[in-house]
């Protein structure tokens, strides 16, 4: 938050950072603008909290999200094995757990049924990233640990499968072997942007 703060002063006079949840957020709005990032889908009800996030904007406010829709691929990744079953067990631990997994595909109608105007063009990429010296093997490597014990507790691997200690490396490895491109995410980034009705 400081290093924003610090960008935003030699920019612009005119922005105005705040930290809180949903519910305290509204009590410093209407914003002009609400912008998230795999946020809506940890949410019960993510067209809900789509419509509580609307009642917080300017009339002609903008929202926009990013949301994965992670079942686009069945993640069989030619000559990365180990890689394949950490994206499996990932998905399968946030899946079990109730998170919208696949919520990118739904953001269009979801901002539609929030009383949203959608743009009817949404974005949607896969960030990846190649060599030995990638950034992808710790990601994995901690994302595979911090749901460790979903993972187990979910029957998807065993403490001895993931081997979390030597995990990072054996990913390197597989990947510097295979001489191949490594996904950052379990599927699509989905950009969706609506606006509020205007008064």
């Amino acid at each position: 938050m400081t290093r924003l703060r610090r960008r935003a002063a030699s920019n612009t006079s005119n922005v105005t950072f705040l930290t809180g949840d949903l519910q305290t957020a509204a009590d410093h709005g209407p914003f002009d603008a609400v912008v998230g990032r795999l946020v809506l889908w940890y949410q019960p009800d993510p067209t809900e909290t789509l419509r509580a996030i609307a009642a917080m904007l300017r009339p002609n406010g903008i929202i926009a999200f990013q949301e994965l829709a992670s079942g686009v691929f069945a993640w069989r990744i030619q000559n990365l094995p180990l890689l394949t079953s950490v994206i499996s067990w990932v998905r399968g631990a946030f899946a079990c757990s109730g998170v919208h997994v696949n919520l990118g595909w739904e953001l269009y109608w979801r901002m539609q049924d929030a009383g949203l105007a959608p743009d009817p063009t949404p974005f949607a990429e896969m960030p990846l990233d190649v060599g030995r010296d990638s950034s992808a093997f710790d990601r994995w490597t901690s994302i595979a640990r911090s749901l460790a014990p979903k993972i187990v507790a979910y029957g998807l691997a065993t403490e001895q499968e993931m081997d979390l200690d030597t995990l990072e490396h054996r990913l390197r490895a597989e990947a510097s072997a295979a001489r191949t491109t490594v996904p950052l995410f379990s599927g699509l980034v989905v950009g969706q942007w609506a606006r509020k009705a205007g008064a």
